[in-house]
């Protein structure tokens, strides 16, 4: 019947009642094909409606009575019409009339960080003045801007197996030269049958090192004008040792021989025809600096313990003058230390210091070395361009200078970035390197001078720092006519 009504045969009301059985799907058929042929005949919507009445479809016979049925529109779901007038809401704003649901937040956001200490970023007066300098060229990329840790510390672990900066790494000469560094002097042949051990500091690049006491120097050797002191550092080369590292050895003692200094540590003597090899090199009564001023507090303190051993401001300063000096002649040789620190200098009789290189060798300071892409490395010291591009200069050394200084203002008493992890280091490191203002630096010491902590800032400058000649003479000035009080 559907396929004949599509035909477009004119049929009335009873023909199609004839053959449409009377069901609510055909009736719905029906009002469909009149939609859509649009069918116009007040007569057959009459009698389809009366038809869809009887079959209980209201709304659909009210809909044949008139001749356009309007569209349903689901109230529920209309979109109300902006009023032009009205002025639109601010985009991504909520519509006033419907709340947000409440967040069922299962991990709070943490508290704010509480901002630094007073005075913890360096703002120094020298930083501020002066006319300003053209931005220094973009540095080439490193390769990783933020090095491999292979441990996040190197806490409570040996620097066995580790390639340090230590040994044949410090004390290292720029110049390409041997000749242009001077006369190696005649070193005293020591027999390692005149050498006592004490103590094993541990190992070194070459083979492990000892605390040794001197039973009886050569009789060409003027302990008076060389040593003070019976003690000596012993640096062996291991037995079985390849030819390659044996060269390097010997290549070591006569570079180091010809440092002749009062505040570089001197190598007395070496043992190098019959095994073991090794290098001899003078030690100080007190031992290592580190140690020393953690032995004292300052004069100045509020309570004094009975018998407690004090240090002045002035002598602090004369020992930092006396890095400083030894650091210069380092820096006029193009010689570069690696690992300057207070546990890297020996204290002797009258407050003498001298420069030395023993303390990776020490389990004593494992902490102050950081195990990173296999070598340990004194990040804690080290300017930002040496952890990360692996550069070594004089202008590096005078960085570590800078934290040796404010470990000696602080009596020791604490490692530099006691607060940060090596991790937060390097990323601090990363921030020189990006120069987005965001570096920290050390704070400024107890009872420090503006002017001693201006020279530290300057010291930690990205690119522009004095060299050992400037600061040298700036801490003499700062203690003229001191003179040490210590026996």
């Amino acid at each position: 019947m559907l396929e004949w009504i599509s035909r477009g045969l004119r049929c009335d009301a009873h023909a199609i009642c004839h053959f449409v059985n009377i069901t609510r799907g055909a009736v719905l058929k029906v009002f469909i094909l009149i939609k859509d042929f649009g069918f116009r005949d007040p007569g057959i919507s009459r009698d389809v409606a009366e038809l869809a009445r009887a079959a209980g479809m209201q709304t659909l016979a009210d809909g044949l009575l008139f001749k356009d049925v309007p569209d349903i529109v689901s109230q529920e779901y209309e979109v109300p019409r902006l009023n032009v007038s009205d002025t639109p809401p601010p985009p991504f704003s909520a519509p006033p009339s419907r709340a947000p649901p409440p967040l069922h937040n299962f991990f709070p956001k943490p508290p704010p960080v509480p901002p630094p200490p007073e005075k913890y970023y360096a703002a120094t007066e020298i930083c501020k003045t002066g006319p300003q300098l053209p931005p220094p060229p973009p540095l080439s990329p490193p390769p990783a801007l933020v090095p491999q840790l292979t441990s996040n510390n190197a806490r409570g672990g040996g620097l066995y197996g580790l390639v340090g900066v230590g040994c044949n790494d410090t004390l290292t000469t720029t110049s390409s030269e041997e000749e242009e560094q001077g006369e190696v002097p005649e070193l005293a042949a020591f027999s390692t049958d005149n050498l006592t051990i004490l103590d094993k500091l541990g190992p070194g690049q070459f083979g492990e090192i000892h605390l040794c006491r001197v039973e009886s120097f050569p009789d060409s050797f003027d302990i008076v004008s060389s040593s003070d002191c019976s003690l000596v550092i012993v640096k062996y080369l291991r037995i079985g040792a390849s030819e390659s590292a044996r060269i390097d050895f010997q290549r070591e003692v006569r570079s180091l021989a010809r440092l002749q200094d009062p505040n570089i540590v001197r190598v007395l003597g070496a043992c190098l025809d019959k095994e073991p090899q090794c290098m001899v090199v003078e030690f100080m009564e007190y031992g290592d600096l580190n140690q020393f001023l953690q032995e004292h507090i300052a004069e100045t303190a509020s309570t004094l313990p009975q018998n407690a051993k004090m240090l002045s401001y002035g002598c602090l300063i004369y020992m930092a003058t006396q890095i400083a000096s030894g650091m210069k002649y380092l820096e006029s040789l193009s010689f570069v230390h690696r690992d300057l620190a207070t546990r890297n200098c020996l204290v002797g009789r009258g407050c003498a210091v001298k420069v030395s290189d023993i303390a990776i060798s020490r389990s004593l300071y494992s902490a102050d070395y950081c195990n990173l892409e296999g070598k340990a490395l004194p990040i804690r010291w080290m300017a930002w361009e040496s952890i990360l591009l692996g550069r070594f200069t004089s202008k590096s050394d005078v960085w570590s200078f800078a934290v040796t200084l404010w470990e000696i203002l602080t009596f020791a008493r604490e490692q530099p970035f006691d607060e940060l992890s090596d991790d937060k280091l390097i990323e601090n490191a990363a921030h020189f390197y990006k120069d987005d203002g965001q570096e920290i630096l050390l704070p400024l010491p107890i009872n420090c001078p503006k002017e001693i902590y201006d020279l530290m800032c300057e010291c930690w400058q990205r690119n522009k720092r004095p060299n050992f000649r400037e600061i040298h003479l700036f801490l003499q000035r700062k203690n003229l006519g001191y003179k040490p009080g210590m026996d």
